[in-house]
């Protein structure tokens, strides 16, 4: 980390637990003190769910700040000599009240500690007391917080926070959210630290998590991806080191391999908040960082994804058909045939790699028709919503394809990947290059891309019938099943 020689000396500074106090307490006094703004004279309310510590730092702000135009109180089970915040329930009843003369008291905020056993509770209840519910006080600090950040680091954690939430991860709820934006707070800003305050939601510090952007996603998906695979494996620790297909190639990867089993047989990996903060905090093990980890199959972690489009719903034009003038050339080609007794619609099939519930960065594919002759979209388009769990191969169907207003000739689908905010993924091809999409060259037979299909003639012949070969293959359950139908055949 280059921040300053001190930190440099110290590592990362953890968050304490007084800080989050303090930090709570602020937005919850800024809370309540617009609540009780808002109430008349005589209005109840009761807050609960916090901690001694925090309620009493809450409290004592807001008494303060109200003075006497409100009632601020800690329920108590003994009145306390000289500590004006703390009451009984017996007093609380007198505080609800009005005035010997009827008039109403100032509005009163009593706060009442979780495991208070209190024998007039019926006194305090919802029927008397509103109820401030504070479960939102984590959602507004973190929303508080964020604001704070530099902009340039604002849309990598929000990926982050939306990965995690995909991924259901536990160690990601909204108190350990606060707790890293408080982090990245405290230790001031810099790209590193931000990459080394992930300890705070159960992920390995990564020193240059911001070094690329464009690999920032990919990067954190892997860490979760092994962090997930340490902490669920049944294997013994040494062999969860070797689940995660670290290279060994070099002498400082095995010394890494075997500083890990050890870090972890000596830490345990049943909580990964607990063995993943050392690593930021502790200069001494640095070396453990996720990014001095690599990976066998490589450590590009740039946002991409392969798409290959596996079959098309258009048939082939038969032989029978060459008689029927300048169709002859299209023989065993496909051919759409639009009009009488020409298809209504036709299905695209494709798979990807990996799956894309491993690319969080993806939301969404889009397929289009394109041009052969221009290789620009001709304006009939699909969306697929990118899903998770089960088989990486889909497939979409084109309706009404009879209504669009289609010009002759030959044209193809190409498949692109979008993010929620609609900006285009990179698709790779097998060899893990970007796909480039380009003009097509009159003098260059078009070869399609990965993530497109074969080429298709497009024809509107009302009046003329043309025979077609139906190519669709029937799927069988198993082998087993086929050859049994072959049999009856």
């Amino acid at each position: 980390m280059n921040t300053s020689d001190s930190r440099k000396q110290q590592g990362l500074v953890a968050l304490t637990s007084e800080e989050l106090d303090s930090a709570l307490g602020k937005v919850l006094q800024e809370k309540l003190l617009g609540l009780l703004q808002g109430r008349a004279p005589g209005h109840c309310m009761r807050v609960s769910d916090l901690s001694g510590s925090l309620m009493r730092k809450v409290a004592e702000g807001l008494a303060s700040l109200v003075g006497d135009k409100a009632q601020i109180h800690i329920l108590a089970e003994k009145a306390a000599n000289g500590d004006p915040l703390l009451v009984t329930s017996t007093k609380l009843v007198e505080l609800r009240n009005p005035l010997s003369d009827g008039q109403q008291r100032a509005p009163l905020l009593v706060f009442v500690p979780v495991d208070l056993k209190a024998s007039a509770e019926d006194s305090f209840g919802e029927a008397t007391f509103e109820t401030v519910e504070v479960r939102d006080v984590y959602k507004d600090l973190f929303a508080k917080t964020f604001l704070c950040l530099p902009e340039a680091h604002r849309d990598v954690i929000l990926e982050l926070i939306k990965i995690l939430g995909q991924r259901h991860w536990q160690w990601a709820d909204m108190l350990n959210q606060v707790r890293f934006l408080l982090t990245i707070r405290k230790n001031g800003y810099e790209p590193e630290v931000v990459g080394a305050a992930l300890y705070e939601l159960g992920l390995v510090p990564d020193f240059h998590l911001l070094d690329e952007l464009d690999e920032a996603t990919g990067r954190l998906g892997k860490n979760l991806e092994c962090v997930a695979r340490l902490t669920h494996s049944a294997r013994t620790e040494r062999g969860k080191v070797l689940e995660l297909g670290l290279s060994s190639g070099s002498p400082e990867q095995k010394q890494l391999i075997r500083q890990l089993g050890d870090y972890f047989i000596r830490e345990g990996l049943d909580n990964p908040c607990h063995w993943t903060a050392p690593i930021a905090l502790e200069t001494r093990l640095w070396g453990l960082s996720f990014d001095k980890w690599r990976f066998e199959d490589g450590n590009d972690f740039a946002v991409k994804i392969c798409v290959r489009v596996t079959d098309i719903g258009i048939e082939d034009l038969k032989e029978d058909a060459a008689q029927a003038g300048p169709l002859g050339s299209l023989v065993n080609q496909k051919v759409l045939v639009l009009g009488s007794g020409g298809q209504k619609q036709f299905k695209v099939c494709f798979e990807t790699e990996p799956h894309p519930d491993k690319v969080p960065a993806i939301d969404h594919f889009k397929f289009q028709v394109v041009s052969c002759e221009t290789g620009i979209p001709v304006g009939i388009t699909k969306r697929k919503k990118a899903w998770v769990g089960g088989k990486t191969d889909r497939s979409i169907t084109f309706t009404r394809i009879q209504s669009f207003d289609w010009e002759e000739g030959w044209h193809f689908v190409r498949i692109l990947a979008f993010s929620k905010d609609n900006q285009i993924v990179p698709i790779v091809d097998g060899e893990g290059k970007v796909i480039q999409h380009c003009t097509p060259d009159e003098d260059v037979p078009f070869e399609p891309k990965l993530n497109e299909s074969e080429q298709f003639y497009v024809i509107r012949n009302d009046e003329m019938e043309v025979e077609t070969t139906e190519v669709s293959t029937r799927k069988y359950s198993s082998l087993l099943h086929a050859c049994v139908d072959l049999r009856f055949k």
